[in-house]
């Protein structure tokens, strides 16, 4: 049987209502949301409804691999946010991937919001939660992480009761989708996780005693969200992707509280509050807007659009195989269109092992591989009349730049409801049903920009 994205959202829904799991405690933690998006994940992979979100090139444990790690632990020491004894009434937590923008590396999420608090001179810090490749060192720039040295590995043990608890919610995934889901060994990993982050950042707010922290992407850092208010300390995410009801990390429908969530969301437009049920009340979801998108549109839109018959697709790691040979089967049949395929930055080291597909494509000369960052990608959509693809955040911001929208029926379809409802975007099966609406000129609703991306950005401090 094939399943999809909502069969497995349904289920979860099911399942946390029938045993109350949000409210439910395993070690003094409230187990179930910091694993739920984990399981989620799981049976969409082990099901084949998605494919593995962000692959990772497996590395050797050779010497070298041992000398890398040490030299990160090194960097992770030297630099780390535990070092000084000053204090911070704003701590500011950036996203685990940067964008070079102008020969810069930035968190494009949180840069402005730190350039605001700067001119309101603000006392604030920005703090890293991942060695990044590029990682350069900068006066008021540290590393939120727990160095190797100083992480162990706690054995967990259950309670009966809890162990009950767990193997039943094994046996409901196997009696729905018919996989079997290790549940006991992710909470046991997940509750190690949670502890040792816990108590670093428990240290961390201690010593810098801030009365706010913004972060990107809360689900993942439940660790930090309970550790700040524990304190008392005001937690406030800005949203980084797209929301609905069918993403794990914010679609509580049933649930007006939610452990380890943050007290507000800065969210990029009124249509992320109105198609997700986030667990907050109307005041505390605040539209804010995208700064970054604003800065690119402003950048990119006054330049002539002429029907060029360029296209571009907009991959991520969860349908990139499957999009790639789309798109080099319309690429092969229509050589009188450009195709840009644009891969989400987890996939840009990956592809050429694992997208046959692309590899081929990549050889005929109406079709462009974009695999790094440097290639700006609103200069591709100003480029571009057409976008392709599932249910990736650009899409919304190609739509903000005026391209004309064909979403592909794959799994995350579900996200795009609305879209495709309003007629705001087109659905189609295969690279067949493509090239037939784009040679008929296929008549799109127009939709305001605002709606998805507010104009206008103010934090209220």
């Amino acid at each position: 049987m094939q399943y999809t994205v909502s069969d497995i959202v349904e289920f979860i829904f099911f399942i946390e209502k029938k045993y109350n799991l949000l409210n439910y405690k395993i070690k003094g933690i409230y187990f179930w949301k910091i694993v739920r998006f984990n399981i989620f994940s799981k049976i969409a992979q082990i099901t084949k409804v998605y494919d593995e979100a962000h692959p990772q090139k497996m590395q050797k444990k050779d010497f070298k691999y041992y000398i890398k790690r040490i030299k990160e632990e090194q960097k992770i020491i030297k630099f780390n946010a535990l070092k000084g004894d000053y204090k911070k009434d704003i701590l500011i937590f950036e996203h685990t991937r940067n964008t070079e923008i102008e020969g810069k590396n930035i968190d494009i999420y949180t840069y402005y919001i730190a350039n605001e608090l700067k001119n309101k001179k603000l006392d604030y810090e920005c703090l890293q939660l991942k060695l990044l490749d590029k990682f350069t060192t900068i006066d008021n720039l540290r590393l939120a992480i727990i160095p190797f040295s100083k992480m162990y590995k706690k054995n967990i043990s259950f309670h009966t009761e809890e162990i009950n608890l767990l193997q039943k919610i094994e046996e409901e995934i196997l009696k729905k989708f018919h996989v079997n889901v290790d549940v006991t060994f992710i909470v046991k990993k997940e509750i190690r996780n949670f502890i040792n982050k816990y108590r670093y950042f428990d240290k961390l707010i201690k010593k810098r005693q801030p009365k706010k922290i913004y972060l990107v992407c809360s689900y993942g850092l439940e660790a930090l969200i309970f550790a700040a208010k524990s304190h008392g300390v005001e937690v406030i995410e800005f949203q980084h992707g797209t929301m609905s009801r069918y993403h794990m990390g914010y679609s509580f429908p049933n649930n007006d509280y939610v452990p380890y969530f943050p007290d507000k969301i800065l969210l990029f437009g009124k249509y992320w509050k109105d198609s997700t049920p986030l667990p907050l009340p109307e005041d505390c979801l605040i539209i804010y807007g995208y700064p970054y998108l604003d800065q690119q549109i402003k950048k990119y839109i006054d330049k002539t659009k002429t029907k060029n018959n360029n296209i571009v697709f907009l991959s991520q790691g969860t349908i990139g195989e499957r999009l790639s040979y789309i798109a080099y089967e319309f690429a092969k049949k229509n050589i009188e269109y450009h195709v840009f395929f644009k891969l989400h930055p987890s996939e840009f080291k990956i592809w050429k092992e694992k997208y046959s597909s692309l590899l081929k494509a990549s050889q005929l000369s109406n079709f462009q591989v974009i695999d790094e960052n440097s290639k700006n990608l609103y200069e591709i959509f100003s480029k571009c009349e057409y976008q392709v693809g599932v249910y990736s955040t650009a899409i919304y911001e190609g739509i903000a730049m005026g391209l004309k929208t064909i979403l592909v029926d794959l799994p995350g379809i579900e996200y795009m409801e609305y879209l495709i409802k309003k007629t705001i975007a087109l659905k189609i099966k295969n690279e067949d049903e493509l090239s037939m609406y784009i040679k008929q000129n296929f008549e799109f609703n127009l939709c305001k920009k605002d709606y998805f991306f507010k104009d206008t950005y103010i934090l209220q401090e």
